[in-house]
């Protein structure tokens, strides 16, 4: 091969390309000499300038690399879910209909994790055929997950039409409970239809469209849902100087005496999303034996505050999108009940709306509210995996490894492995409560978490009346339990809450999270039962607000291709992880 430099045509480079084959150019001109000579030719790319020659090669090396990935994602990549559980698993009592002469039917005991094989394919399919999450392929990864979850969650139309009733607690605060479908007042008492109690994450409420989708699918089999929604989210007025954190349990205590108090012969099953499932698995290892619930499921739980904000931290995109953006919405819901804190010691409100990182949200206001004496207390005493080891009833614990906010590190592998009361549902892939699947992206967690809760329910549903007190046999395995200090313990017994007066309240429908200036109405109190309660419709004539985001979401479902090159440039490679002083 002769010696020489390539140089651009118009400085009088031969312009056929058999007429430089032979010399060694420069780079990028080099790499078309891996191209067949009729493409350079039919295209001129040689006469391209250096600078746009890169470009071309850059875009042609992302979108190779695309296509790549989505065959590996359509041909390849298969995300099944991994059950892990304890050697020995308690028994799960249910009704076993007996062929002979007589009938009649038998009760029976299951193991927990064979009756999970036996009765939700989506989570343990033998086969291995039916319990595979398959990403959207241009969603692929944990940060498009997340992204895409939270920048549609304002958008969504609501599907769900709630009743809602306001209860009060001793203390003046108050939480909201929204039931699909609503209680007949006039049967509430002997109503025996399964209750399902949902949580909701940080700052969300039941308009969340993953609460939706829950309720939804146990509405579809014939069960009631209740959202309990934290004090002054989904448009309820703060009433005390107080607002909720993730390691506080005294509301839902409050919450369910009432529902139970309503409905003493329904079976309740609880449901957690992010901070609703911390304070879920929290509470049903508080309560042990005693648990009011039948079962629970937590969805992408945190399970360790404390070492998930160090991971979170560690990387620039945690720092400065999931971080930043959580504390922005403290912040909003801060500002709407700022009334309540203006007479008050308790918090400097000018820092606190300078605060950038949740953090920071935590150790200003969360941490004084509860009583701890550091922001750290709050978050190694409020984490909710040192309570696992105290479960007492059958709880699914549901998770993604790939989850920014919830990350894999804080699982609690080894407490699920010892406590035969539960069971651990991991998928390699669906971001913090994103598990999108299909080219129009659909949840599919809510499938899995339907089907246990119907397998729990029905089982406990089957049984006698004189079996329902002990539905679980624990057939003498070896579980351990320790009492756990609280820095803020909780009173021992709780007054009954009472019920709300008349009073004006907001109606949910599609929840702005800016401060609210909506309509209002005032109702009054069903006179069976001496609550608020009020039949919430959706707004048939509600236009978004603009968002920065809005135009990316309308190139989105005509151009997936860019969240696939978007899942390229930052997610795919992660990020560097590094110490912050806290």
């Amino acid at each position: 091969m002769s010696e020489g430099v390539f140089v651009p045509v118009n400085t009088g480079v031969p312009t056929d390309y058999s007429d430089w084959s032979n010399m060694e150019p420069q780079l990028p001109y080099r790499f078309l000499l891996y191209l067949p000579a009729s493409v350079v030719n039919q295209f001129k790319l040689y006469t391209l300038s250096p600078f746009r020659l890169s470009l071309l090669l850059s875009i042609a090396t992302l979108a190779l690399w695309a296509l790549i990935l989505y065959l590996r994602q359509r041909l390849l990549l298969t995300n099944p879910v991994t059950i892990y559980h304890a050697p020995r698993t308690v028994g799960i009592k249910r009704a076993k209909r007996q062929v002979g002469k007589r009938g009649g039917e038998s009760i029976e005991q299951v193991p927990l994790h064979k009756l999970i094989r036996q009765e939700c394919p989506t989570l343990a399919d033998p086969k291995g055929e039916k319990n595979v999450f398959s990403p959207t392929p241009y969603l692929a990864n944990g940060h498009l997950q997340t992204i895409f979850a939270a920048l549609f969650a304002d958008y969504a139309k609501p599907r769900i039409e709630y009743t809602r009733e306001l209860i009060y607690f001793p203390d003046g605060g108050n939480v909201a409970l929204d039931w699909h479908p609503a209680l007949p007042p006039s049967a509430s008492e002997h109503d025996k239809t399964p209750i399902i109690v949902i949580l909701h994450g940080l700052t969300g409420g039941s308009h969340e469209t993953y609460v939706q989708d829950v309720v939804e699918e146990v509405a579809q089999r014939g069960y009631r849902a209740v959202v309990s929604n934290f004090r002054g989210c989904a448009q309820t007025e703060l009433t005390s100087a107080q607002l909720y954190c993730g390691a506080y349990t005294g509301d839902l205590r409050y919450a369910l005496d009432y529902i139970r108090r309503r409905c003493p012969d329904a079976p309740l099953f609880g449901v957690g999303f992010s901070l609703g499932a911390n304070v879920l698995t929290k509470f049903v290892g508080e309560t042990g034996e005693s648990c009011p619930f039948i079962g629970a499921v937590a969805v992408a739980n945190p399970f360790d505050l404390l070492l998930g904000s160090h991971v979170m931290h560690s990387t620039w995109f945690g720092r400065n999108i999931y971080s930043k953006r959580m504390t922005q919405n403290l912040i909003r819901v801060f500002k709407r009940h700022m009334h309540k804190f203006t007479n008050s010691n308790l918090v400097d409100v000018d820092q606190l709306m300078s605060a950038r990182f949740i953090y920071e949200f935590d150790d200003l206001l969360t941490r004084k509210a509860f009583k701890y004496r550091t922001v750290h207390e709050y978050y190694r005493q409020g984490s909710s995996a040192q309570f696992v080891p105290d479960i007492r009833r059958p709880m699914l614990l549901f998770s993604a490894l790939d989850d920014p906010v919830a990350p894999k590190e804080a699982i609690p592998f080894f407490e699920v492995k010892e406590n035969p009361y539960v069971i651990l549902g991991v998928t390699p892939h669906g971001g913090h409560l994103g598990w999108f699947q299909g080219m129009k992206p659909k949840r599919w967690f809510a499938k899995p978490v339907g089907e246990f809760i119907f397998t729990i329910v029905e089982s406990y549903r089957s049984l006698p009346h004189e079996e329902k007190h002990h539905p679980v046999a624990s057939n003498n395995l070896p579980v351990t339990a320790r009492r756990i200090s609280f820095s803020t313990p909780l009173p021992p017994s709780l007054p009954a809450p009472h019920a709300a007066p008349p009073r004006e309240i907001p109606r949910p429908g599609p929840v702005s999270r800016q401060s609210s200036g909506e309509p209002r109405r005032s109702v009054s109190s069903a006179p069976p039962v001496p609550s608020t309660s009020v039949a919430v419709q959706p707004k048939p004539t509600v236009k978004p607000k603009k968002h920065p985001g809005l135009f990316v979401m309308r190139l989105i479902p005509r151009n997936r291709i860019l969240l696939l090159l978007l899942g390229i440039l930052f997610g795919y490679a992660g990020g560097r992880r590094r110490a912050i002083p806290l």
